[in-house]
């Protein structure tokens, strides 16, 4: 049994699907156009750059409503799995909440606070206090990217086992959680099982796999508007 939402509701996700796209591709022009820091210190003071700042406030925001786009993906199959999909549901909530929490620290303190700080310190001491808690932050900022990945990979793995196969639709949604669970992975492997090799793949696949899993997911919600509006049989 397959539970309808309103047509609002699917193109409200479909938008933030396409927000979020939007956004990647702004971080990756940032990325092409602000050059690459030398050390330490120009990659501090760099966080202050002006396209930075933006980019960092934009993924923030995208975050928040996010989480939207999961539980309408969840909640159209829900009544088939009550257990499984709380679980995915809860797995991508507590991606998206360490995602805000991390980025939040990133831009109000690190890009911010910190960066001004160490631009008006007149000694070394206050610029080496400066640049040992940007490390600091770095350095707790990968540990927990493990939690995050591995609850976006537990939500994805279960959503793209989970989903129905029919109507074929419902392929799209299969496919680009499917391609998370294993974007993710190559993602753990590179930062927790040393696979340094990754660095590279997953550096050229990111934006592109971007394209296909958060477009997919758009295409099958606009799909979803075309119907009608009731519970119907799979």
């Amino acid at each position: 049994m397959t539970t309808s939402l309103s047509k609002r509701s699917y193109l409200r996700a479909a938008f933030i699907c396409i927000l979020y796209i939007v956004i990647q591709c702004f971080q990756e022009y940032v990325f092409q156009t602000v050059p690459q820091p030398q050390n330490i210190e120009e990659e501090l003071n760099q966080g202050f750059h002006t396209l930075h700042l933006i980019r960092s406030a934009l993924l923030l925001s995208i975050f928040f409503v996010l989480v939207y786009v999961y539980a309408v993906v969840v909640y159209c199959d829900f009544n088939n799995n009550r257990l499984m999909y709380s679980l995915a549901f809860i797995a991508m909530l507590f991606f998206c909440l360490l995602e805000i929490g991390l980025r939040s620290i990133e831009f109000f303190y690190i890009q911010i606070d910190l960066v001004w700080n160490y631009m008006l310190s007149k000694g070394q001491e206050g610029k080496k206090i400066a640049l040992q808690n940007f490390n600091l932050f770095k350095s707790v900022q990968r540990s927990l990217y493990f939690p995050l990945l591995i609850s976006q990979l537990i939500g994805s793995i279960i959503i793209a086992r989970l989903f129905p196969i029919k109507p074929k639709v419902n392929t799209l949604i299969k496919l680009a959680f499917g391609l998370n669970a294993c974007r993710l992975l190559l993602r753990v492997g590179e930062m927790f099982f040393y696979m340094k090799f990754l660095d590279h793949i997953n550096g050229i696949l990111y934006l592109p796999l971007a394209f296909i899993i958060y477009g997919s997911i758009a295409i099958w919600l606009f799909n979803k508007t075309q119907q009608p509006m009731y519970n119907t049989e799979n």
